[in-house]
């Protein structure tokens, strides 16, 4: 079997009574904790441009899908458009390795729901299928395809995506790989936004899942695909992560569940920020006042562009992917909150960024830090964050947990959250109608 094929024979085949129920259970936190973060993000400057870019596009005409920021019904390209954003307006959704798989993959399933009447008794294990085939290629080649200078959110968002969608629809192995072919054809994503902290990513997802939607339309009307598409000479494999596909980089397909690693953000910036963040918060009460002389975050050399930006800082874009940046916020403040991220004038923040140096430590796993104070006078001061990507893998109850508290801090009415709970935890019986009426219960 070629690997397009083995990934759509996967895909089409899978079975929630065949999968570990603790593996099914992640993936319905998946589901309630992005439609959460996505309430939590109407307000958000990416959401009304998502919103008024898709309403430009599509001219304000109507359509079966809904678009979540204001319920609107527009047609799906222009939803996913709109709904992408506002799934990744916070920056907070969850993430799989270094891939925000759910952002591209649970608007595009819930927007199929409405403009193809697919059966959300499929919602699960479409959701299985996506995370898994986005989530094991990404395991596979994503330190690679970022060195190449690809985004993974978007490289493999849209596969994971695509055969997401394909599940949702009941298309066979067939159609399947010839949907993942397209998605190959199809993809993309470059980093240079990220480096530079500019908003194209924040976009990008969106382009995801327009194309997967694309991909698979393509593939059900007859589209033929590439049968190598991954592995061949100038396949996915070898253009995005110059290397070839190495013999058993997919053989945990279906045994060691990806849905498992999935990390749910504590905090609004990049996920290579979450530790030292949290680092610096519980090493503040013991720094007493102390001046530094310097500061050093030791992380995981897998690291993104746009960590060691020290600015002038203009956006939110830039200064939630600065390790720097959110640090010093970080020890100034006691937090790091979405309004913190626009405050590009603190001086107290501003001394301390200037004295931070982010460390590239092999010695330290990914998402683990390690934070060494210098203070002037007296000895190092530091603290170890020693987290694995377990840590940050929440169960029901704590993702419940969570999205209230920051509803709370929103102001979102409980009623919002608690209907996004009801959906969910009711499939594969789930209405559709809940959805629409928690997030029509805040408006922005």
């Amino acid at each position: 079997m070629t690997v397009a094929e083995r990934l759509a024979a996967f895909a089409a085949g899978l079975k929630v009574e065949r999968v570990p129920a603790e593996v099914v259970s992640m993936a319905r936190s998946c589901l309630l904790y992005g439609y959460g973060i996505a309430l939590c993000g109407k307000n958000e400057r990416t959401a009304a441009i998502g919103e008024r870019a898709a309403r430009s596009v599509d001219g304000g005409a109507s359509g079966p899908a809904t678009v979540l920021i204001d319920g609107r019904r527009a047609p799906l390209p222009s939803a996913l458009m709109a709904n992408t954003a506002l799934f990744h307006a916070r920056a907070q959704e969850d993430t799989c390795g270094t891939a925000h798989l759910g952002a591209v993959i649970i608007p595009l399933l819930t927007g199929l729901i409405e403009a193809k009447g697919a059966k959300t008794a499929n919602l699960l294990p479409a959701v299985i299928a996506g995370y898994e085939v986005g989530g094991q290629l990404e395991a596979a080649l994503a330190r690679d395809t970022l060195a190449a200078g690809f985004r993974a959110s978007a490289l493999y968002g849209l596969i994971g995506a695509t055969a997401a969608a394909c599940r949702l629809l009941e298309l066979d192995a067939t159609v399947t790989r010839h949907a993942l072919a397209h998605a190959v054809a199809f993809d993309g994503g470059n980093a240079q936004t990220i480096a530079e902290g500019s908003d194209e990513w924040r976009f990008q997802l969106g382009m995801a899942g327009q194309s997967a939607l694309s991909a698979v339309e393509l593939a059900m009307v007859g589209s033929v695909g590439a049968r190598e598409a991954f592995e061949g000479k100038f396949g996915f494999a070898r253009v995005f992560a110059k290397r070839a596909l190495a013999t058993g980089d997919l053989d945990a397909l279906g045994r060691d569940w990806i849905q498992m690693r999935v990390m749910f953000k504590p905090y609004p910036v990049c996920a290579h920020n979450q530790s030292a963040v949290a680092g610096a918060i519980a090493m503040r009460p013991r720094l007493s006042g102390a001046e530094p002389d310097r500061i050093e975050v030791h992380v995981n050399p897998y690291m993104v562009p746009g960590m060691t930006l020290k600015g002038p800082f203009s956006r939110s874009s830039e200064t939630l992917l600065s390790t720097p940046f959110c640090v010093a916020t970080a020890l100034v403040r006691g937090r790091v909150e979405i309004a913190d991220l626009d405050v590009h004038d603190d001086v107290a923040v501003q001394a301390l960024i200037e004295k931070i140096e982010v460390v590239s430590n092999p010695a330290i796993g990914y998402p683990a830090s390690e934070i060494f104070y210098y203070p002037r006078k007296g000895d190092v001061i530091r603290h170890a964050e020693r987290v694995t990507p377990m840590d940050y893998t929440f169960g029901l109850d704590r993702t419940l947990a969570q999205l209230r508290r920051m509803a709370g801090d929103l102001g979102i009415a409980p009623r919002a959250m608690d209907g996004l709970n009801a959906f969910v935890m009711a499939l594969p019986d789930g209405n559709l109608d809940l959805l629409r009426d928690a997030f029509a219960a805040h408006a922005p």
